[in-house]
């Protein structure tokens, strides 16, 4: 058998003499440049932790990149989060603040989730523009802390559990064929099984092999019959058969080896007789492909089996599609390899010593700028980062239907081998995530937009004549917007991109060009916060548990116990009140707050209004005409926003309208600082005043409108708070406690980085880091750190 070898070094693109393969290249590159014009996201989410218990938080920062340069997409803004169940129902689902690619963030679980398999599911809504599923599926484990769980060792295994694979596609007549398996147990797991046997149809054994540690494995066929074979798995309860598929009578084969030698590939491309007959002439394409970059090799069939080797720099970083490509740019074989670049830098971490049982952790990753997050557990958790790695999910699974476990396995000490068991993952694939038949024939159309923040869109119920003369007027003190609109002819009114944080509270006016508040009718809504994702694929359902958990009547002591805190209200030093409060018939004013009679008193003390607010828990800046009022507590996205102000129940359009507003004229003020009872109208509460009568509306007008409650807006941003547990020796919490989580961590530009460890007793902890640099490369580690 003659073979013809090529030793190809390329850049993006290999033309030939030939005018009608130049055509043809060009329809090919044009037809992937369409397919991936749109910009495409993948969101990675690093959890603190993998098995959580009913009384904890879920918290989580995001990675947001862009899928064509590999770096952290600055322009994604709305990002959905939610909890499924095991067989993908939503249980909840929240909108969170994506900013310069970043996402970071909270679930909050309670006792009605019952012990089991979740997932956390993350997408946005321009997702659904795509084909395929680029959204990022995550799964975790729920244990109710009144459940006992106990493991499962009766494995299953039924022809169901054994999945085929053809490498190149086709099981191709009077040809070598190479066949790939994956065996999972009942719970989903891989099992490593020896002396799996292959037999043909007269049930005479033509193979053996074996699975790995993972559950793959794969074996030849050697001058394959049209006949149909099959493959055994010996075990106790009785053998297991699974059929190959039918034999192909004309086609074209395709085998990959890409771990014997470290800097080559080498591709062998088959067909049999019959098929080389009829196709001799004509010319086909290698076609090497990862998202918008192609190469392109043209070649003939001389002989049975063309045998091309390929330079690995030639190749993209990370996943390749291979094809061959018929003269009518079908796809008649189809394999995917991966092409590992090793990291040149490596996160060192340095003990710097011990402060108040805290340890300073120092950290360097030579010449990168580097944005981390960093979890830290007991070295004995139960919960692994193995499965949620950034470095296997945005590599590698974000181009697979079938994803790959265990990260260490795999991307630990990379050598050769590790690349012959990631082979196996990729020959084992059921289908591509990318079909050619789309990528030829479809372009993406925007039918769904690339949300930045929320819309709120409105109607005035009222005519209006002269409406150029008029704007709305939509502002929140909690959200810091204060914004002008414009009425459309059909009294219409619509602001974009507003960022809103859920249960504030917007109010919508009617402003004339007098700058004169007038009463306004009006319905408003939010548009853009509820967008659902269409594409989820449906998760093979496992036949049996990993884990069986038996309920009981009380909390389950192998549980770490958390103190029985009470958490207390603001301790106020409440003045004297002399007469008595007349708005408290005000729901308002009765829940949370605490009302102030202002008497001659309290007027000389403070004199102004400014003056009673600062010395009531809040901070004022005032310049110029500019009045600044802020908490002391920062509990949003960017710091410390603004409680909500209200004059005589009316919304304050400015707080410059209180600079120089004398406390002579205020009857009485309603301090809540936690904003109980009002929906959250502001993350920092909210002051009502109220004027004395005689005094009318001393000097400002109320202003007449109409709030709007966010609902579904976007959740605020909280610094992550450990919980206090009773015991931190035993080993309830070295299985399932939590010591820290950092969700922020930037190097200098030297590449420094350094963070906090509570000690909590422990002679050693696990950190978990996770992060990007400034050129896109990815990072994990899990390391372990002793503390003397």
């Amino acid at each position: 058998m003659c073979k013809n070898y090529f030793l190809l070094a390329f850049a993006f693109l290999f033309l030939t003499s030939n005018a009608q393969k130049e055509d043809n290249h060009t329809i090919i590159t044009k037809s992937i440049s369409d397919y991936y014009s749109l910009a495409s996201e993948n969101i990675h989410l690093h959890f603190n932790k993998s098995v959580y218990l009913t009384n904890e938080t879920i918290w989580f920062k995001g990675y947001v990149i862009d899928k064509k340069s590999n770096g952290l997409n600055y322009s994604t803004s709305n990002v959905y989060v939610r909890i499924l169940d095991e067989d993908k129902n939503e249980i909840v689902s929240k909108l969170f603040l994506a900013s310069n690619g970043i996402v970071i963030g909270h679930l909050k679980l309670d006792e009605n989730y019952s012990s089991g398999d979740y997932y956390i599911h993350t997408y946005t809504n321009f997702m659904n523009n795509f084909e395929e599923d680029e959204s990022s599926l995550f799964p975790i484990e729920i244990v109710n802390t009144k459940d006992s769980p106990k493991t499962n060792n009766n494995y299953l295994l039924d022809n169901e559990s054994i999945n085929i694979a053809v490498e190149g596609g086709k099981l191709l007549f009077d040809c070598d064929n190479t066949i790939g398996v994956q065996i999972k147990n009942c719970s989903g797991k891989g099992m490593k099984l020896s002396n799996i046997k292959v037999y043909d149809a007269k049930n005479i054994l033509i193979n053996q092999f074996a699975t790995n540690d993972q559950g793959y494995g794969k074996f030849d066929i050697l001058k394959t019959k049209s006949e149909q074979y099959k493959i055994v798995v010996e075990q106790s309860g009785g053998n297991i058969e699974k059929n190959l598929p039918l034999v192909t009578t004309e086609g074209i084969s395709m085998s990959v080896n890409n771990y014997s030698n470290e800097n080559k590939v080498f591709i062998k491309i088959k067909t049999n007789t019959y098929t080389f007959n009829n196709n001799k002439d004509k010319n086909y394409v290698l076609a090497i492909q990862k998202n918008d970059r192609i190469n392109l090799i043209d070649f003939y069939f001389k002989d049975l089996s063309n045998d091309i080797i390929i330079d690995k720099a030639g190749l993209f970083q990370g996943v390749n599609s291979i094809r061959v490509l018929d003269e009518n740019n079908n796809a008649v074989a189809e394999r995917m390899i991966y092409n590992h670049v090793k990291h040149t830098s490596n996160i060192v971490l340095e003990k710097s010593g011990i402060t108040k049982d805290t340890l300073l952790i120092k950290g360097h990753l030579k010449d990168k700028i580097a944005n981390f997050s960093i979890s830290v557990l007991p070295t004995e958790t139960i919960s692994s980062f193995e499965d949620n790695a950034i470095t296997s999910q945005l590599n590698f699974n974000a181009y697979l239907t079938n994803k790959v476990e265990n990260n260490s396995y795999y991307f630990k000490d990379f050598n050769r081998r590790k690349q012959f068991e990631l082979d196996l993952v990729l020959l084992n694939q059921q289908a591509p995530k990318y079909n050619w038949n789309n990528i030829k024939s479809k372009t993406p159309e925007i039918k769904y937009p690339f949300d930045v923040g929320l819309t709120i869109e409105g109607t005035i119920n009222q005519t209006i004549a002269n409406k150029d003369k008029y704007s709305i007027v939509l502002s929140s003190i909690a959200n810091g917007i204060n914004l002008t609109g414009k009425i459309d002819a059909k009294n219409n009114f619509t602001f974009e991109n507003i960022v809103a944080i859920d249960s504030t509270s917007f109010f919508i006016s009617l402003l004339d060009n007098k700058s004169k508040y007038e009463t306004v009718k009006l319905n408003s809504k939010v548009t853009n916060n509820k967008n659902r994702f269409l594409k989820l694929r449906p998760e093979i359902n496992t036949k049996c548990k990993d884990k069986i958990f038996t309920p009981l009547t009380e909390f389950n002591t192998d549980f770490p116990y958390m103190e029985n805190t009470t958490v207390l209200r603001d301790v106020v030093v409440v003045d004297k009140v002399e007469a008595k409060l007349e708005n408290t018939s005000n729901f308002l004013n009765r829940t949370g707050s605490q009302g102030y009679k202002i008497d001659q008193n309290k007027a000389e003390l403070y004199y102004d209004v400014i003056g009673f607010i600062q010395s009531h828990g809040y901070d004022v800046r005032t310049v110029g005409g500019s009045v600044t009022i802020t908490s002391r507590t920062a509990n949003s996205f960017s710091g410390s926003l603004s409680p909500a102000i209200f004059l005589d129940d009316v919304p304050l359009g400015s707080t410059d309208l209180l600079l120089n507003m004398n406390l002579s004229t205020i009857d009485e003020i309603y301090i809540n600082k936690r904003g109980f009872g009002t929906g959250m109208t502001a993350p920092t509460g909210t002051i009502r005043i109220y004027s004395k009568k005689q005094f009318g509306s001393i000097g400002t007008e109320k202003i007449s409108s109409k709030s709007l409650l966010i609902k579904d807006g976007f959740q605020k941003e909280i610094p992550f708070k450990n919980p206090t547990y009773s015991y931190y020796e035993n080993q309830a919490f070295k299985k399932h406690g939590t010591i820290n989580w950092i969700p922020n961590v930037y190097t200098t530009a030297n590449g420094d980085f350094e963070f906090t460890i509570p000690v909590l007793n422990q002679k050693s902890v696990l950190v978990n880091i996770q992060g990007i640099d400034n050129e896109g490369n990815f990072y994990y580690e899990n390391i372990e750190v002793s503390i003397n």
